[in-house]
């Protein structure tokens, strides 16, 4: 499951903050596209609400978002790494090679 975050996002405050990383913390997303928001000028946004977050705020929030992100991913890795997975074998390769071409099925 994937999911973008935009921290700082106008009016965002602290408890908005908190609920965006109570709900990262509940999905355990396994990809995550993580910004802070910047204003673009032509946009609905840009027009219609003020960019009220300051940068530093958005970029202490976008880098507990991405903490938070990562702690994610390590445990994941680490469970899938004492696991047997099955694949799907889509080449063969010469006897030469200790590699092959797989896909996780």
């Amino acid at each position: 499951m994937s999911t973008d975050v935009i921290a700082g996002f106008c009016t965002e405050t602290e408890e908005d903050h908190r609920d965006t990383l109570s709900l990262i913390d509940y999905c355990r997303y396994d990809l995550a596209y993580m910004y802070f928001y910047s204003e673009r000028p032509g946009t609905l946004a840009a027009r219609r609400y003020t960019d009220d977050v300051p940068e530093t705020i958005k970029k202490r929030r976008l880098q507990e978002i991405i903490d938070m992100h990562r702690r994610h991913s390590l445990e994941s890795m680490q469970r899938d790494s004492r696991a047997a997975h099955s694949v799907y074998c889509k080449a063969r390769v010469p006897t030469s090679c200790r590699t092959s071409m797989a896909k996780c099925s």
